[in-house]
């Protein structure tokens, strides 16, 4: 997987702050995963699908070239409207320790917890979430047995 940053200067929009190629995962074809944070994202979410394309293509021209190669498909996800998201994933700030995913994912009681911010390894994502749904759920029939 190839990654690749952004820095806007002042005022400027349009620029993901963090893209990723995922060619190497799926071995067939290119795949540029841009994401938007803060207001940048907000403002985004108020445009249209062909209007979000076309900035998105705009900001990753300085490192594609003038002419990058044509876009065969789009997908936007506009993670504030999702009523289970709502905008956000877990950020590990600077003196986060490995074990303190570890911690939150530490059950209490009866109460089991699950989600990406409980998966030091892959927090901030939709696999990170799904594999702690699964070591959770595997932990309560453990305790059930």
């Amino acid at each position: 997987m190839q990654y690749y940053g952004f820095c806007r200067a002042a005022g400027q929009s349009g620029r993901a702050c963090y893209a990723m190629n995922v060619k190497k995962l799926n071995n067939q074809s290119n795949v540029l995963v841009l994401i938007y944070t803060g207001a940048e994202a907000l403002r985004l979410e108020t445009l249209t699908q062909a209007q979000a394309v076309q900035e998105a293509l705009a900001g990753i021209r300085p490192i594609l070239g003038a002419t990058p190669p044509q876009l065969k498909s789009s997908r936007i996800t506009r993670w504030k409207n999702e009523i289970y998201t709502r905008g956000s994933y877990s950020f590990a700030a600077v003196g986060t320790k490995a074990s303190d995913f570890d911690t939150l994912a530490r059950p209490q009681g009866r109460l089991y917890f699950a989600g990406e911010h409980t998966n030091g390894m892959y927090r901030g994502t939709v696999h990170g979430a799904y594999l702690s749904g699964q070591r959770a759920a595997t932990e309560l029939m453990t305790a059930l047995a």
